[in-house]
């Protein structure tokens, strides 16, 4: 697990800070509640073009109690302290013994800011992207409607709407959490989840 502390006055609240980091990437192994609603609506009119996108995700980890974190070693990177956890004892090799055959995987890939300014709520969003993206790969329901007019003195228009949702529980492991920094650019933050067999 991968712990970020922001910069704090105290650098005792930094590593506290980072340790709940981990604890919150850590929440998200094993069986989670995703819940994806996607929608696109595409307008088109006198040779103009628009397209409007919305994506609510909804992800609720299930897990009741976790293994125990240890820490394995800690960098410094300016001024963002970086810490490398593992599950303790037996339980650091648990996605390895539990990965299904042919699993299938969620991925996704973010370069940006959000609301809260951390490279933890990056991270955050990017794990429930994933985990979008693996529901999606699973299971997804499909409602398009499409309406077109045209006619002598009316300008042609057509309006296209198309929605993907997906519900389900998920049992995933985070097998891949890529933290790329850029010179006065967002980080680039990259998630791969592999599905595993539910407890």
């Amino acid at each position: 697990m991968l712990g970020v502390g922001e910069w704090k006055i105290s650098a005792k609240q930094q590593w506290l800070d980072a340790a709940k980091s981990a604890g919150e990437i850590a929440a998200y192994w094993g069986l989670t509640d995703v819940s994806s609603d996607y929608r696109l609506l595409r307008a088109n009119s006198a040779k103009q073009f628009y397209n409007f996108f919305e994506h609510n995700i909804v992800v609720n980890p299930y897990n009741s109690k976790l293994p125990h974190l240890t820490l394995k070693n800690s960098c410094v990177d300016g001024s963002r302290l970086y810490q490398r956890w593992v599950f303790a004892g037996e339980d650091q090799h648990l996605g390895e013994k539990r990965a299904a055959g042919g699993a299938l995987t969620g991925t996704s890939r973010v370069s940006g800011y959000t609301s809260q300014g951390s490279l933890q709520s990056v991270i955050d969003l990017a794990i429930r992207r994933a985990y979008a993206d693996l529901a999606q790969n699973k299971k997804v329901t499909v409602s398009a409607i499409q309406k077109q007019s045209d006619g002598a003195h009316v300008s042609g228009y057509s309006l296209e709407a198309v929605q993907l949702s997906s519900q389900l529980r998920i049992s995933a492991n985070i097998i891949e959490l890529a933290v790329t920094p850029r010179v006065g650019k967002p980080h680039v933050v990259s998630v791969i989840l592999q599905e595993t067999l539910a407890d």
